[in-house]
């Protein structure tokens, strides 16, 4: 009796009727993809399946569900009301896809040659002492395929050359390969339902290292106490301070010096006045040689001198006068 019980109940749970849904299953579209566009499809659908547990289990077993939508026999721009067609594995079991038909808009593929440039990506990886010198590109131009509303789309066409490798390490000459391409529209949005050929590119990366020799230029704000001044400014123990900044040659070469400020508000009555003062880069400058500085003021009696102006000179007078 024991064993009839046991084994009656587990055929009432095996014939209980159960769905499941199995998400994200590829669609495989067959059309001509020389000719034409197909735009509006999904990649993936969700088949829901139901039936007894036991052949649901069979079915997720064999794991068979494949899904295709058929365009071949349309020939014609326009946008066509299709089904979905799939595979039973199991016929015991009922298949609802979701959705199970679209609205598909078919169109003449077209194609047109375009300019590619290109976009350095990664430049916060880069060692900060390189600096890109030239990129060059094996081509120029690219073909790029796709509907004429696609390709009206089309603002610019980009290189995503990435200097971030740990090979970049040292001013040389790198060969680049497999240089990714996309398009962009003009709010700078990457398209996709269009074709690029070549899908990539190579070229040549020039890496230098661009660095110049600049003091520290110490500025003061607010006011010494009355009778007080500054009698001398030390960084880090040197009365003539400099460093090296690194960055493109064009940004570093008219930069003559890093400037730093310190306050001085109220003091005067002490002798020295020392400052851990963290330096700011300038614009354009990717690397200094120092991070931080101790900057030490010394203060001294404040003193005066008459000079006398013993000659005037003048320009920009106009004739006659």
């Amino acid at each position: 009796v024991i064993c009839f019980l046991l084994i009656d109940n587990k055929v009432i749970n095996l014939v209980e009727n159960e769905a499941e849904i199995i998400k994200n299953v590829p669609v495989n579209i067959i059309y001509n993809e020389e000719a034409y566009v197909v735009e509006n499809v999904p990649d993936t659908v969700d088949i829901t399946i139901a039936g007894r547990k036991s052949d649901i289990y069979l079915a997720k077993q064999l794991g068979e569900f494949a899904v295709e939508l058929d365009l071949s026999k349309y020939t014609d721009e326009g946008t066509y009301k299709v089904y979905f067609t799939y595979s039973k594995s199991i016929d015991t079991v009922d298949y609802i896809l979701d959705p199970s038909y679209l609205s598909v808009s078919i169109k003449d593929k077209v194609s047109e040659v375009r300019t590619v440039t290109y976009d350095l990506v990664g430049m916060d990886e880069l060692d900060e002492k390189l600096s890109v010198d030239s990129v060059s590109l094996d081509t120029s131009e690219v073909v790029v395929k796709g509907s004429s509303d696609a390709l009206k789309e089309i603002s610019s066409i980009k290189a995503l050359v990435s200097v971030s490798s740990d090979e970049y390490t040292v001013a040389d000459t790198y060969e680049l390969t497999n240089i990714p391409i996309v398009a962009y529209n003009k709010k700078g949005e990457i398209i996709d339902n269009i074709e690029i050929v070549p899908g990539h590119l190579t070229g040549t990366l020039v890496l230098k290292s661009y660095k110049t020799t600049v003091p520290l230029s110490v500025t003061t704000t607010g006011e010494l106490i009355n009778g007080k001044a500054i009698a001398s400014i030390n960084i880090n123990g040197s009365a003539a301070y400099s460093l090296d900044i690194y960055g493109e040659e064009n940004d570093i070469k008219n930069i003559s010096n890093v400037p730093v400020t310190i306050n001085v508000d109220g003091l005067g009555s002490e002798n020295v006045k020392t400052y851990k003062v963290t330096l700011t880069k300038p614009n354009g400058v990717r690397y200094m040689s120092a991070k931080n500085v101790t900057i030490t003021a010394s203060f001294g009696d404040e003193e005066q001198k008459t000079l006398e102006i013993s000659e005037f000179t003048q320009k920009n007078l106009a004739d006659g006068y």
